[in-house]
């Protein structure tokens, strides 16, 4: 974990699975806060409970960047 990180949040499109569940390991390992975005919420949260970890929070949330309604909703 890298002090410098603690307390920052990253937002990771795709977290669920692949390339996306690689980089938020990754994220986790140095001490990020993770918000897994994830077209299905219940994958997002079965991703966010394998990372789960002591030192990071971790959430999950239903996102379609395909979707552009749900955008501006997602924001704030």
């Amino acid at each position: 974990m890298n002090a410098e990180f603690k307390g920052k949040t990253d937002l990771v499109t795709g977290g669920n699975k692949g390339i996306g569940f690689a980089i938020c390991k990754g994220l986790i390992n140095l001490g990020f806060d993770v918000i897994i975005a994830a077209r299905s919420l219940g994958k997002g949260k079965e991703a966010a409970a394998q990372l789960k970890s002591p030192d990071s929070r971790i959430a999950a949330m239903q996102l379609d960047v395909t979707d552009d309604r749900v955008h501006p909703s997602f924001a704030s």
